[in-house]
């Protein structure tokens, strides 16, 4: 949690909080946002500092359901026909944001005669539909969202049918859903199509997962649905294209425009196609053979492999650890504008949020990046190559993207960088699980889009490295190779995984598969410990305490515990909890000093024991236990940090060094030395940008010289945000002089320290570089970035408040722009308001007045939900 008294500690670090907004996930979205203020991936959520300040926002803490609501059994879908092709002509009525497309879609009967087909095909004009080697129409029924027509025979098994459908997809009439993890279903999405607004580029995508190509061309929307297929895209010659497979074609009209003609000979799930058309910047490398492409915006062009890095050796260590070699003709990679979810694994062409088009500078110490690229990248074997039957076994695709950001971390950085990344995954799942729990494999969810949550993503994923952990890794790697090899390109069930491990092993997996994906919840196990020295033997006494209906009540644990003793010695015993009530008995020759269950924290569980005394805390330091142990160590010694040796600011891994600088409420004496050896030299941005901070007030021999070295010499925004921070209080001139300097940077990052820090001035003459920056933030960066503006404007003039309601009420009432634009600027309003009533109760009433209008006008139900707070 982030200290919301404490302004000038905000300002340090947004840059860091602003680094750490991870996952896949949720990072854009504004529900998954709101949500984790009270949770992947497909991403951060707001902080403390972004919601406290407004008492009408009232976030409910929603307690744990008695049992869950009796939902009808969600069966995978029947399929009469097999689609095997679908061949699809699209162009862009760019004034209306249509498309006339014409699809021909080749299929037979799976293995039951037919005499009619019904096709998933939401808010078309149907113009025609026949066969495509006829010219007579075919009679159908079409109710906007079915399309059934009727044939002209009865069709076998192994008939080929060839269909013929034109129409208009005509996205902007779809009535829209979407969820947390993808806001928007409406499939296909115009940018700015009209060119109203000047800095935003004109694009179009798509947006398939979960059954939204529907939308845009004819299909069974279903995920145990494979087909190849071609798109046919026509536009103005200076935009590219992209879509699955490989480009073999480009014709170039009289008219100007070009049809790009994109093949894919393996088949895939429907959701899986996709479109991106836009003014890019195309960068192109090889791996293999099979070509790597990253479009990015042009401004962009030099940073393409930085933005998306690693892509290459990721293909190489995947196609290593599967055993199977990438399996599609090329990996492209896409960022588009206003997207409805963090990142989709499309085969071949995976589309990105635009948070990930930033400079190499802004990606220094990154991993956000990597991490997304890294999820996206397993996907093309874990859901696009075997690809979940139905959404209730979606932890198939996501558990195992989920895991991949584990295994890239533990490849590149080492085991403990990975390790850290599981906590936080863990905090992630436990999270949501205070207030939902489900089996990883629901068959009673409420609505598909429910299962992209932290179960399927977090929990898939700490359950795969648990599977991997009990069955070792050469066994996993095996099973892994025989799962793929089996179910290439086919429809999978969890049942399939656990037979593939079996295979491998010759374990029965049952028990493991049975208790952490088809029941729900986790073990909360209680346990403490004596010895007994008559016996000289350790007695654990264990109780999972975990309450039924949310949890299971009783999970079968291998773990182990560590037990130490005197000289520092460590020595680990292992065991098995398969009880409700539990006693083990561990001979031993000596009392032991500590004792930690799980050391590893392996097993997906919650502890509850006594806290080790400091005495005992330090003395297993010295050991050096796992990362976690170290971890939680230094929370529960919080600022008494120098018993503990080797010193934590000294630790080999940057996370550990972070929080034990972070719990440093004060600097004791002799340790300036040692902050500025660290300010300066420490290897993580992260680190040096916490040691300028607590240098801030200290001792130094000449604070304004060391500040501004610091600042000369260090690239990473967030040292330098720090270095700009400590400047301004310590000499007013010099730290505007180099607020200056950075507000030249028109990178997002620079402009949202520069705001942060004009904000803290309290000076209204700095409102300028607010509007000269008003275009540079969108996505979830505009809700900080509208926040400094309203606080500084508060100390503006009765004309620059004025004018600041005016353009945030054109913001907040723009059905142009993204919901997370119109959201920034209501919420900025209403903080705006908050800052009124108390100076002028009549301008307060105005922008209420405005509140309720806007809210009155907005049709956009996700938006509604989080304006009844107000």
């Amino acid at each position: 949690m982030i200290d919301n008294s404490s302004h000038r500690r905000s300002v340090q670090y947004f840059c860091i909080q602003f680094d750490r907004m991870n996952r896949i996930l949720f990072f854009l979205l504004l529900a998954a946002a709101i949500t984790s203020c009270a949770v992947g991936k497909k991403s951060a959520p707001l902080t403390v500092d972004d919601i406290q300040d407004l008492p009408e926002l009232v976030i409910t803490a929603e307690p744990m359901d008695p049992a869950p609501p009796a939902f009808p059994y969600r069966r995978s879908v029947s399929r009469p026909w097999d689609l095997l092709d679908i061949d699809v002509d699209i162009a862009f009525d760019w004034a209306n944001s249509q498309a006339p497309a014409t699809a021909i879609l080749t299929m037979t009967p799976l293995q039951y005669p037919q005499e009619d087909v019904t096709l998933d095909a939401v808010g078309f004009l149907i113009h025609n539909v026949r066969l495509a080697s006829r010219t007579d129409t075919l009679p159908y029924q079409y109710d906007g969202q079915k399309l059934t027509i009727a044939l002209p025979g009865r069709y076998q098994p192994g008939d080929s049918l060839v269909l013929r459908i034109e129409y208009t997809a005509r996205p902007e009439e779809n009535d829209l859903g979407g969820s947390a993890a993808i806001t928007s279903d409406k499939g296909l999405y115009f940018i700015n199509p009209t060119k109203k607004y000047r800095n935003k580029p004109t694009q179009v995508w798509t947006q398939g997962e979960t059954q939204a190509n529907s939308r845009w061309v004819p299909t069974f929307d279903q995920p145990n649905e494979r087909m190849t297929q071609t798109i046919r895209i026509t536009v103005d010659t200076f935009y590219e294209t992209l879509s699955n497979g490989l480009l073999t074609d480009q014709v170039v009209h009289e008219d100007g425009t070009r049809t790009d003609t994109w093949r894919m000979d393996q088949p895939h799930a429907p959701y899986l196609m996709m479109m991106a058309v836009g003014d890019y910047a195309i960068s192109r490398q090889t791996w293999q053979g099979i070509p790597i492409e990253y479009y990015v915006e042009k401004p962009f062009a030099t940073d393409a492999e930085t933005i998306f890095p690693d892509a290459a050796s990721m293909l190489s260590f995947f196609s290593d650890y599967t055993g199977i070699l990438y399996p599609w003709p090329k990996l492209a990679q896409v960022p588009v504008r206003d997207y409805v979810s963090g990142a989709m694994e499309n085969t071949s062409a995976v589309i990105y949020g635009e948070f990930v088009q930033r400079s190499a500078r802004e990606l220094i110490d990154e991993t956000r990046n990597e991490l997304i690229c890294a999820h996206e990248i397993v996907h093309q074997w874990f859901g696009d190559l075997v690809t979940c039957e139905s959404w209730s076994n979606v932890v198939l695709n996501e558990g195992f993207a989920n895991y991949g950001e584990y295994l890239w971390l533990e490849f590149k950085y080492g085991r403990e960088e990975a390790e850290v990344h599981r906590r936080d995954e863990l905090a992630g799942y436990l999270n949501q699980a205070k207030r939902r729990v489900h089996p990883l494999v629901d068959f009673h969810y409420a609505d598909r889009e429910d299962m992209f949550d932290a179960h399927s993503y977090n929990k898939g994923g700490l359950v795969l490295n648990m599977l991997r952990e009990y069955l070792g890794e050469n066994a996993f790697r095996a099973g892994l190779t025989t799962y793929l090899t089996r179910h290439g390109y086919s429809a999978v069930e969890v049942h399939d995984l656990r037979l593939a491990m079996e295979a491998v092993t010759g374990e029965d997996l049952n028990w493991f598969f049975d208790q952490w994906y088809y029941q729900s919840g986790h073990p909360t196990v209680q346990w403490d410990w004596h010895y007994d020295p008559s016996t000289k033997s350790l007695n654990l006494h264990l109780e999972q305490v975990q309450q039924a209906p949310g949890h299971a009540s009783l999970f079968i644990l291998p773990t182990e515990v560590d037990v130490l003793l005197s000289k520092d010695r460590v020595v680990r015993f292992p065991i098995l909890m398969d009880q409700r009530v539990q006693d083990i008995r561990l001979e031993l020759n000596e009392e032991p000093i500590l004792v930690d269950l799980d050391p590893d924290r392996i097993q997906l569980m919650v502890q509850e024991h006594a806290d080790w005394s400091d005495a005992a805390a330090a003395a297993y330091w010295r050991a050096q236990p796992s990362v976690w142990s170290r971890l939680e160590i230094l929370d529960q010694m919080g600022g008494a940090l120098t018993t503990l040796q080797p010193y934590p600011w000294q630790d080999a891994q940057w996370q550990v060094r972070l929080s034990a600088l972070e719990h440093m409420d004060v600097v004791e004496p002799g340790m300036t030395t040692e902050l500025v050896r660290m300010a300066k030299e420490d290897p993580h941005s992260e680190v040096r940008a916490r040691a300028v901070n607590l240098l801030e007030g200290q001792p130094l021999p000449d604070p304004k010289a060391f500040f501004e070295t610091i600042l000369a010499g260090d690239q990473a925004y967030s040292v330098v945000s720090a270095a700009i921070n400590a400047l301004l209080d310590l000499d007013r001139e010099a730290g505007l002089q180099a607020l200056r300097t950075l507000s030249t940077d028109r990178s997002v990052t620079a402009t949202m320290i520069c705001g942060a820090l004009y904000a803290k001035s309290e000076d209204p003459g700095k409102l300028d570089y607010f509007s000269s920056a008003w275009e540079q933030v969108e996505g979830f960066p505009r809700l900080s970035f509208m926040k400094a503006f309203v606080d500084l404007v508060q100390f503006g003039s009765e004309s620059q408040k004025d004018a600041a309601i005016d353009r945030l009420a054109a913001d907040a009432g723009d059905n142009g722009v993204t919901t997370m634009r119109r959201y920034a600027a209501f919420r900025a309003l209403a903080i705006l308001r908050q800052h009124e009533l108390d100076n002028d109760i009549e301008r307060a009433a105005r922008i209420k007045t405005l509140l309720d209008q806007i809210r009155d006008a907005e049709t956009d139900p996700g938006l509604l939900r989080y304006y009844r707070n107000y």
